[in-house]
């Protein structure tokens, strides 16, 4: 077998039971908007599971423009940072911004669906415990 050929296969294996939907099927994003930083690849598919779920997605990969970066968070109730696949420069600046506007922010533990969402909505959890 090819070096890393297990730690490939099982990464595979691990994506498709996180995405798995059926575990996050009764989230309600309630018309909150997301920012989604990093994983290009699978940016339509995390629209397509925020849309589903009554959120707005914005995308960004976390190599824009510092000007641009901090004008897409202003804009957001939440950002989810997935930091395997964005540079860190993205995630340091896009962390800096939150902070400096007070937008509740939280790294996804993987890039799966269920990860981004389950993300989303616990960072959307928590801020509504504090401003209650």
């Amino acid at each position: 077998m090819p070096s890393g050929y297990y730690k490939e296969s099982r990464s595979l294996i691990e994506d498709d039971v996180e995405d798995d939907e059926s575990l996050i099927d009764e989230i309600d994003f309630n018309n909150k908007t997301i920012l989604v930083i990093g994983c290009e690849p699978r940016r339509k598919t995390y629209q397509k599971a925020i849309e589903k779920r009554n959120g707005q997605m914005i995308w960004a990969s976390g190599n824009e423009s510092l000007d641009r970066l901090e004008r897409l968070v202003m804009q957001v109730d939440c950002v989810v940072l997935i930091t395997l696949h964005m540079a860190h420069y993205g995630s340091t600046s896009a962390v800096m911004y939150c902070k400096e506007h007070n937008i509740p922010f939280d790294k996804a533990k993987t890039r799966g669906i269920k990860s981004v969402i389950h993300t989303a909505y616990s960072i959307l959890q928590e801020t509504k415990k504090h401003t209650a």
